[in-house]
């Protein structure tokens, strides 16, 4: 049966609204899931990517010539940074230096002994830079007692010069002092932001912590 002129046009203009609705609901849908993958990104690269950096254990260490046993006359400085794979007993490290009294001889990593005394050399690097300024690097798997010390802030690193032998500059590995974390509240204002996307739950030793330092 033929419809009247009239009803023919609310049915096209009732079909037309409905197409405009769904073309709109799934806009709707693709601006929502572009929305959650950007606050995602930011999460991961805000929270999640430093702690993921720190879960191979990473050290750091400031050398300085006052750190030596005994303490030189050096002005020069330098960093360290080291990490250990508790699986394997991997400790890799390296860094820069500058400011050297005289070229550099060699750089090593020192277990296990804490700020004052001294130990033996248990990594030695595997390139450097022969100046008064550059850097080094280097890695070997140590024994787990010798790993256990080092985490547990009992390892140095000692840069030896032609003017200072037996070492001119040091400083002490330790974990950072300050991380990122999570704590309850951080958590549920992360899930408010991220909608239903799914549960994030960060925990460290059994516990929750805040976006601070600690």
């Amino acid at each position: 049966m033929r419809l009247p002129l009239s009803t023919r046009t609310v049915a096209v203009v009732v079909k037309g609204e409905r197409r405009v609705q769904r073309e709109t609901r799934t806009r709707d849908r693709k601006a929502a899931v572009v929305s959650m993958a950007k606050k995602l990104a930011v999460l991961f690269a805000a929270v999640l990517l430093p702690r993921v950096a720190l879960a191979g254990q990473g050290l750091v260490a400031t050398m300085t010539g006052t750190q030596e046993v005994p303490a030189t006359s050096s002005t020069a400085t330098g960093q360290c940074w080291a990490t250990v794979d508790p699986a394997t007993d991997l400790v890799t490290f390296s860094g820069r230096f500058s400011g050297l009294s005289a070229p550099v001889t060699g750089v090593a990593v020192h277990a296990t002994s804490g700020p004052g005394n001294v130990a033996p050399a248990v990594l030695a690097q595997a390139a450097l830079t022969s100046a008064v300024s550059g850097t080094f690097s280097g890695a070997g798997t140590l024994r787990p007692a010798v790993v256990a010390g080092v985490l547990a802030g009992k390892a140095y690193c000692e840069l030896d010069s032609t003017a200072f032998p037996q070492g001119e500059i040091r400083g002490q590995l330790a974990l950072p002092s300050a991380t990122p974390a999570l704590s309850p509240a951080c958590v549920f204002a992360l899930l408010s932001a991220l909608g239903t996307a799914g549960l994030v739950a960060l925990r460290t030793r059994g516990r929750f912590h805040c976006l601070e330092t600690r």
